[in-house]
Order: structure tokens, then sequence, then C-alpha cells
């Protein structure tokens, strides 16, 4: 009853927290002592503990544990979901038969986490492909033509400084197959899926498409006058509303293990179109970005960039086994995606029953051997006995 009683108190304070920024919370853990080993014991008591505190709160909870005069520490647990828990200790530890119980005080300082519980900081790639026109005539004033390419680079750029994501420019490869009806596509049996189209083939976690919809003038006769007086008469006026050049473009984003649509979002804007009809500026060059239009057009990409980042913030992390040996794996992330030793990372298998789903074999992965792009470690069975294999993936929520 009195533990039932603390850990309402928990989460009391954690919703205060929530508010107020910090706070200090108690709460009590217990573990099994296995073979007489304690340690053990006591570390995955303080790992109960602190989760009895977050109340089931969803967050990934990683341990460092020192003795610092007599005390025993936790330096920078982490909790993905809710923030950051520092000055962890132990205050009190007893054995009772074969469990340890423990009960801690700790301060945790609160972050605006992700509304399914999703807080990892490693980096998840995605690549970015092309953009198609769905009125490709529209691009010939100022032979925009290059904008189907030009503009996913542009944003591959753009992400590329989200520290939480590593982009890939692949704005030659279009996963369109019909710009009208993007991103629904007929199957080989005329049924209609969202699916992306062999998403997996570009070896990144996420794929960012999209259609150009509108890249029209609002008055299209302004930029077609044939008559040249009644055209450099208007080219002598101040420039008006008929002068404004609209920019409608559609957003998806994909899993690419799965190749369902995660994001669909619309995006538009328009400014003045400040050049004459002739003048052949092109995308992406000095005299696109000196218009009104084209710096309309720099802070849509910086926008949509910003809402990527937001929403892949809270999407998993995975990586894919490459080789399994005994009761350890190697995967495809390593230092330059943030994996760091002692990272705890679940065991997911790869199924194909009915599409492609993961399977949690409820395993935990530790890190212990980190390169620049691959990484190992061991759990605490037999990958056979698992049936964990190359081609499976590593997951952190």
């Amino acid at each position: 009853m009195f533990s039932h009683l603390i850990r309402a108190l928990g989460l009391f304070l954690l919703l205060q927290a929530q508010v107020a920024g910090a706070h200090s919370i108690e709460a009590e853990g217990r573990a099994a002592i296995v073979g007489n080993d304690l340690a053990s014991a006591r570390r995955h008591a303080i790992l109960d503990a602190t989760e009895q505190a977050s109340l089931q709160a969803a967050a990934y909870i990683s341990v460092t544990q020192q003795v610092n005069n007599g005390v025993l520490e936790v330096d920078n647990l982490h909790m993905g979901a809710l923030g950051t828990v520092s000055n962890v200790q132990v205050i009190s530890e007893e054995r009772q038969g074969h469990w340890l119980l423990v009960r801690i005080r700790a301060d945790i300082e609160t972050e605006q986490g992700c509304s399914n519980g999703s807080g990892h900081a490693y980096r998840n790639h995605v690549a970015v492909t092309a953009f198609p026109l769905l009125h490709p005539l529209q691009a010939n004033l100022g032979r925009l033509d290059g904008i189907e390419s030009a503009l996913p680079a542009l944003l591959a750029q753009a992400l590329d400084h989200n520290p939480n994501l590593q982009s890939h420019d692949a704005s030659h490869y279009s996963l369109m197959q019909n710009p009208a009806t993007a991103p629904t596509r007929q199957l080989s049996d005329a049924s209609l899926s969202n699916l992306a189209p062999d998403a997996g083939q570009l070896g990144v976690q996420y794929l960012v498409s999209g259609v150009i919809r509108d890249l029209s003038m609002a008055s299209p006769a302004i930029h077609g006058e044939q008559n040249q007086l009644k055209h450099w008469y208007n080219r002598l006026r101040t420039q008006d509303a008929r002068y404004l050049r609209t920019l409608e473009l559609e957003l998806y984003v994909h899993d690419a293990l799965t190749g369902a649509l995660l994001l669909r979002r619309p995006y538009r804007t328009e400014e003045l179109w400040n050049l004459p009809q002739h003048e052949a500026t092109g995308f992406d060059t000095a005299a696109f970005w000196e218009q009104d239009f084209g710096r309309a057009t720099r802070q849509l990409v910086n926008r949509i960039s910003s809402d990527i980042g937001e929403h892949l913030a809270c999407q998993p992390f995975r990586a894919e086994i490459l080789r399994v040996e005994n009761d350890r794996v190697w995967f495809r992330a390593g230092r330059s995606d943030g994996i760091a030793r002692g990272d705890r990372l679940s065991l997911y298998r790869l199924e194909h029953s009915f599409g492609t789903t993961l399977a949690n074999t409820r395993q935990t992965l530790i890190v212990d051997d980190v390169q620049g792009t691959t990484a190992s470690g061991t759990f605490a069975v037999l990958g056979e006995q698992v049936n964990i294999q190359r081609g499976d993936m590593v997951v952190a929520h």
C-alpha cells in the first residue's frame, strides 16, 4: 500500500515537473538476486525504481553507476520521453530473501517529448527524392524545368543541418508513378495503395518525396502579352497582384522499411515574379534568389525542412543487422549515427507474412564496440535461440 502511495506521489510530482521544469522525487524498486550477484541486482533494482518513478511514461532508460563517498550515485540517466534525470542516489537498500529492494531520490529536468513516448538521440538517415511537376508547361516562364530535382536537392541540404538527421540527395530518383494521383498508385492486381514502391532500395530509414502541383502566374496573360507596347507599358507600372506567382506542392514522408506513408502535408507560397517573360532565369541561380519569388521559395524550403525534422524526431531509429555470431550482433550504424558504448537497443525480427513488419524479441543488445559506421554488442541469449539473423533490426524508440 505504501509503495502504491509513493508511486502515485511520483506521478503527481512528474506532472508538476512538466510545468515547473525540475523536481526531486523518491521511488523504490526491486530485482531478483541471481547467483548471489548483488551488483547486478542493485543495477536492475535502480532501473526498476526509476521506471516506477516515471510510472510507465514510456521512457528509455540507461544507467551508469559509481560509488562516491560511500553513496551509490547514477550520473546522467536519460529518459527520452520526459527529460534528464540527475543526482540519483540510493537512500536505502534492503535484502529480502532472493530480492533486493532499493529506494532512490532523483532530480528530473523535463523536456517536451514526443506524444508517442519516443525520444532517442540517434541520427536517422533520410533520402530526398524528386518532386515531379504536375503541369510541366508552367515551368517554361523563367526556364524553371530543373526545379523537379533542384528543389529536393536544396531540401536535402537544409535537412543536413539538423543534428538528428543524416540526409541523402536522391533527387535523381522518383517515387511517384503518376503525379496526378500521388501518393496513391495502382498495383498489378488493380488495387490502390499509398505504400512507396521499392522503398528499401536506397538504404535509408525514411524517404521524402513530393509533387509540385502549381507553379502558375496569377495572371498568365500578363507575361503572354503579344503587343510589345502593352508589354512594356505593363513592365513600367508598379508590379501588383497580377505578377504574383504560386509555388504549391504536396510533401510525403514514407517509412523506407515498410513503405508506409507517415506524413502527407500541403505547402503553398506566392510572391512577385519580377523578371521579363523572355529571361531564362533558371532555378537555383543568383537571379532566381534575388527575386521576391526566389526569397519566398527559400523560406518555404526552410519551413518544410523544419517540419520534417520535428516529425522524424519522434520516429524510431533502426539499423540493419549485418552479422550474428552466438550472442554477438553487428549492425549498420556507428559513431557517425550517435551510437556509443553502453547504449541499449532492442532486437527486432523482420517478418514478411503480411507485408513487412517488425516483431519484438524482447531482447536488449548492449553495445560494447563502436566504429565509424558500424557497431556491435551482446545480448543475454544465443542468436539462434531467438532466431535473430542478418537483415533483422536493432531499434531505439
